[in-house]
């Protein structure tokens, strides 16, 4: 997956995950829905893969998109508990942050404040 792609999609999940409260599986179907609506399919999910097969492409896209998202929560659960009293919003916010450092700084949202910053 080139780096661009990867990119895209990390963002995509990050930003997903920061529209809920908690882990999308534990959200209604729903607040599911309003958040797919609001964000639209990810693209990136349509380039995965070189299968010739169109279903067994976006199969695999979604694989691999529900895959990421739930190693996305994980990571945030962790950089949860890693600082005691650390919201979901600040977690996310130090994703974005090694999302930046790793993939360039694109990946960091505009709104998102700087965890290193004090």
């Amino acid at each position: 997956m080139p780096q661009h792609d990867a990119h895209e999609l990390l963002s995509n999940i990050l930003d997903r995950c920061a529209a809920m409260d908690r882990p999308f599986w534990m959200v209604s179907a729903e607040k599911r829905a309003e958040v797919a609506r609001h964000f639209g399919p990810p693209e990136v999910m349509m380039r995965v893969g070189h299968a010739s097969d169109e279903d067994l492409r976006i199969a695999g896209g979604a694989d691999l998109f529900l895959g990421t998202a739930l190693l996305t929560e994980i990571a945030i659960e962790l950089a949860e508990h890693a600082h005691p009293g650390r919201s979901r919003t600040e977690a996310v916010s130090v994703i974005r942050a090694r999302l930046s450092a790793l993939l360039g700084s694109a990946a960091r949202s505009e709104d998102a404040p700087d965890p290193h910053r004090g």
